[in-house]
């Protein structure tokens, strides 16, 4: 069984990929290397990103499109504030993701399935500016559908 077939033998016809943690290296490890960086507890960032409801809600907000990168730095700068932790604003995203690459070796499998007529799709809830920097798009997927652009956030169905 080839590896776009299920378990019950049914082919599948398209590809569903992320951009962070798929196309990229590891989002949580870069976002742990950063709350290393800031001297407390390196889960910090994560820990108020999943459980901490205002931080929540800025993330969220953000990635609907509902606010600006800056408008999501400067209210996660201060939830880390909150929490101990010194830390500016300004190119607060680009800081966090600063440890995470592109895989070349994803891109080149994309590009692989695209060639042999496979459709891909890549599907990504927005985070920061200059996140795609780098990659075209066009290029990787057939499809590409960013939350901020269409105001719907993963894991909705709707998006």
């Amino acid at each position: 069984m080839d590896t776009l077939s299920n378990a019950v033998g049914k082919t599948r016809t398209a590809v569903l990929v992320d951009f962070g943690g798929v196309i990229t290296s590891s989002v949580l490890r870069a976002f742990t290397d950063f709350g290393a960086s800031l001297g407390g507890d390196p889960r910090l960032p994560l820990d108020l990103l999943a459980r901490d409801q205002p931080s929540r809600t800025l993330l969220a907000d953000h990635e609907c499109g509902r606010i600006d990168a800056e408008a999501f730095e400067r209210g996660f700068a201060e939830r880390l504030r909150v929490h101990g932790a010194e830390v500016s604003a300004e190119g607060l995203t680009a800081r966090m993701q600063a440890g995470m690459s592109i895989d070349q070796d994803m891109l080149a499998l994309l590009g692989d399935l695209r060639a042999a007529g496979r459709p891909v799709a890549l599907v990504s809830n927005s985070f920061g500016t200059g996140t795609y920097d780098g990659v075209d798009l066009a290029a990787v997927a057939d499809v590409v559908v960013i939350s901020a652009e269409v105001g719907i956030r993963k894991p909705s169905r709707r998006i």
